[in-house]
């Protein structure tokens, strides 16, 4: 019975771990959105 429910922790560890991975990306990629919007602003104003 043991072996069952580390196994859920587990899982559910990796799923946390997942969501926390996916929330990180999607906060690179609005940065670099914003990046590439900032280098676009400034190759106008040049």
């Amino acid at each position: 019975m043991e072996s069952i429910i580390d196994n859920y922790e587990q899982a559910t560890q990796d799923k946390k771990l997942d969501e926390a991975l996916l929330q990180l990306a999607a906060i690179e990629l609005r940065i670099r959105e914003r990046q590439e919007q900032l280098e676009r602003m400034k190759g106008k104003s040049s």
